[in-house]
């Protein structure tokens, strides 16, 4: 099965907490797609994982949208909104080489960091550096299927042996 990848705007209700509003999000998503209720659970190091199914998922949210990546294999998946935050933090999550490349384009900062979250989604593996992360590499497909200078969702797959 290819990813599914569903979205929806973040709309939290009148009194309602941004994170009540992003689960509540993720739930109707899950449920529309499933056609009925179903239960996230949370494995040992905090990934999402759907009770009493054998897809894997992936969820992350941004200031207004929710995105949950639905697979048969492991996946990983990231959306943000450009902060002006992002180039003071680079040097936290990108090498010299990769500053370097990217210069002060706002859409490709975003997409290397979204690599970066969907890649360590996808590794399973708490603690590892986003530095040490790699934008790419013949083992991984790293996808965007939504991309714009303001906003990136990343899809992120371990590659098929051809």
């Amino acid at each position: 099965m290819d990813p599914i990848l569903l979205t929806a705007p973040i709309e939290p209700h009148p009194g309602e907490s941004r994170r009540d509003a992003e689960r509540r999000t993720v739930a109707s998503l899950l449920s529309a797609h499933y056609g009925h209720p179903v239960t996230v659970e949370h494995d040992d190091i905090g990934a999402p994982r759907i009770a009493r199914c054998r897809d894997y998922i992936s969820i992350s949210h941004c200031r207004d949208m929710a995105v949950v990546a639905i697979a048969n294999e492991p996946i990983g998946v990231d959306v943000e909104t450009w902060r002006e935050q992002l180039p003071r933090i680079a040097d936290k999550f990108l090498t010299q080489a990769e500053q370097q490349a990217i210069g002060t384009d706002h859409e490709l900062l975003l997409r290397a960091w979204t690599t970066k979250e969907a890649v360590y989604k996808l590794y399973h593996r708490p603690g590892t550096p986003l530095r040490d992360i790699p934008l790419s590499s013949t083992s991984l497909l790293i996808t965007h299927p939504i991309s714009s200078p303001d906003r990136v969702v990343t899809l992120a797959q371990y590659a098929q042996e051809p």
